[in-house]
């Protein structure tokens, strides 16, 4: 079947509208004449944009003589990774593109029009860029080689760590400045890269330097053997196989005692810090691999949250020889903190100080016995409640009621004042007996099918009415939840507890935000504030009866608040920032869960 010039002509122009590869037709005067969808897309434009204007008015560049040299010559011209800065899309910083440039000889034998075609290479040059600026940069050996393997190219680590420059190495075989003893070694490595086209890590060999010295090279390479290169990189592991080679004999005598040891044990060079060896206490507990931890201190493993504990601790040592039982707070790798009491004993190997040092890891005692300290406070404060509530309270409520009676008589007026304040005092000091009471109470009380939302809402004009005086924001931000089983007067208390405190936390104009939720079929109540967080010391303490940051607190409220949370079978978590707390409850009882999650929204100005 013969195919006409106009099916020709059909299939061309589909050809041309659809292909990935941006195209652009020109005349002789570089106008654009027609672009396809590629082209439009490259620089984010539309096609009425290109009709009819010139491309250097569009891309201004210094181009045009390329453009001018293809109408001259009627060649074909090709350019590669060509670096182009969109004008209207600067964020996108250098492009690179590779363009082949077409010219269109017509009936008069001279150039009517060019085809332009693109290929955006932005990704892979810009890899380029950052290959070559990760082997200038590295601090670790870096090289390709070729497959014999002969060296094609080094980074300056590699020259400065060995020595060489770079004409004493390009093109040189690699076997030439390996060890004798160990280029059986590199020749079999090279041999299984090669065979099996994978990885070859921690390959040791010792390699020559230029002043003839040797030293220990940790290597990695990878093959690509398509086009015949080696990529290797090796770190300076000298000092390391010294220290090792030293070490060796004492290893042997201590070493099934070392590992065998409950107690968390390293052993590090004294005056550069850097670990030489572990036990398995010391990985199972840390979470880290020994080849992690070896030639490291404890400073590049993050295991130090005050770096002025280890400097404290480091004097002592070098001021006593050794320490023993300080107790430190110390990383893990996940960034788990454990506390632990630290011993260290120095050690004279060849000329060289060491340091033994052990941890004996206390993280769960100490846990247990905040719990018991906490525990205590609390069954003493409601041994106090339940003793004396109720018979502080009766005098009380007598002195109030005559205070009362005599502050209404006529003679009584000009005392006023002094009669209201005593009486505030005296509902203040009640207000505290019962925040006691509550406390001291140890079972669920009058727990109902309660929804969290509701009660809330009922006590949305006194947050509201407290925030606006304050002059800060508050928001409610409710989803449907579930009933629960609740005593609403408890988490009444709760909530505006929470609330209280977030307040007094904001400065003026500060946002406060309740949200309830579900998450994993529990109701959650969240109460947000925009402080400056709570530190670390303080949130540990968090929920202890009596204590307080504030001048004038009981340290009371929180602890209602943890004693409501306990009887309501629920927990709470804390999360805060240098840009505010949230207090998380966690009811885990809800009777339902619900599937939908209509959220309510009120974000009113305070």
């Amino acid at each position: 079947m013969t195919t006409t010039k106009a099916s020709m002509d059909k299939i061309l122009e589909l050809a041309f509208d659809h292909t990935i590869s941006p195209m652009a037709i020109l005349d002789k005067n570089f106008n654009f004449i027609k672009v396809n969808e590629a082209y439009t897309k490259a620089d984010n434009r539309e096609v009425s944009e290109f009709s009819g204007r010139n491309h250097f008015d569009l891309y201004p560049s210094d181009c045009i003589s390329i453009f001018e040299e293809a109408i001259k010559t009627k060649k074909v011209y090709q350019a590669f990774a060509k670096p182009f800065v969109y004008e209207k899309n600067p964020e996108r910083g250098v492009t690179y593109w590779d363009w082949t440039l077409v010219p269109i000889i017509g009936d008069t034998d001279e150039v009517e029009y060019l085809i332009l075609t693109l290929k955006d290479v932005t990704a892979s040059e810009r890899a380029k860029i950052e290959i070559e600026n990760f082997l200038e940069l590295s601090n670790d050996l870096m090289c390709i080689t070729d497959c014999e393997p002969s060296f094609k190219r080094t980074n300056p680590a590699f020259m400065q760590i060995l020595g060489y420059t770079k004409e004493d190495l390009i093109n040189k075989k690699i076997i030439d400045f390996v060890h004798h003893n160990d280029k059986e070694k590199l020749i079999l490595a090279k041999k299984e890269a090669i065979a099996t086209g994978k990885l070859v890590a921690n390959l040791i060999v010792k390699i020559r330097c230029r002043n003839g010295t040797y030293k220990w090279i940790e290597w990695s390479c990878v093959p690509e053997i398509g086009l015949n290169n080696f990529y290797c990189i090796g770190r300076d592991i000298t000092e390391h196989e010294k220290n090792q080679e030293n070490l060796l004999l004492m290893k042997e005598r201590f070493s099934k005692a070392f590992n065998a040891s409950p107690s968390l044990m390293i052993i590090y060079e004294f005056k550069t810090g850097r670990i030489i060896d572990a036990n398995k206490s010391f990985l199972q507990t840390t979470g880290y691999k020994l080849d992690e931890v070896l030639g490291h201190t404890s400073l590049e493993l993050k295991l130090w949250p005050k770096t002025k504990q280890r400097e404290l601790i480091r004097s002592k040592i070098l001021k006593k020889g050794h320490v023993n039982n300080h107790e430190i707070k110390f990383y893990s790798k996940s960034g788990a903190i454990h506390i632990g009491l630290y011993s260290a004993e120095l050690l004279k190997i060849n000329n060289k100080t060491y340091a033994l040092a052990s941890i004996n890891d206390i993280t769960e005692v100490k846990k247990v016995e905040k719990e018991m300290a906490k525990l205590d406070r609390l069954n003493l404060v409601g041994q106090m409640a339940a003793g004396i509530g109720h018979e502080v309270r009766n005098p009380m409520t007598t002195v109030r009621g005559f205070l009362q009676l005599i502050s209404s008589k006529k003679e009584s007026t000009k005392y006023k004042n002094y009669y209201d304040l005593m009486i505030d005092e005296l509902d203040r000091a009640n207000s505290i007996i019962t925040e006691f009471l509550s406390l001291a109470k140890h079972k669920p009380d009058n727990l109902q099918n309660n929804n969290l939302n509701k009660i809330i809402k009922n006590i949305y004009p006194l947050i509201e009415a407290e925030a606006r005086r304050q002059d800060k924001f508050f928001s409610l931000d409710l989803d449907e939840i579930p009933e629960a089983l609740l005593n609403e007067n408890e988490i009444r208390q709760l909530v505006l507890n929470l609330v209280h405190n977030g307040l007094e936390a904001m400065s003026t104009g500060g946002k406060l935000t309740i949200k309830t939720s579900i998450d994993l079929n529990e109701v959650v109540l969240s109460v947000s504030d925009e402080g400056p967080g709570i530190d670390p010391e303080v949130l540990e303490k968090i929920g202890t009866p009596f204590f307080t940051t504030k001048c004038n607190g009981t340290g009371l409220g929180l602890a209602v608040c943890y004693s409501i949370v306990k009887r309501h079978n629920a927990i709470v978590n804390i999360t805060t920032s240098p840009k505010g707390t949230t207090f998380h409850v966690r009811f885990r009882n809800p009777l339902v869960c619900s599937s939908n999650y209509e959220r309510i929204s009120h974000i009113q100005e305070g």
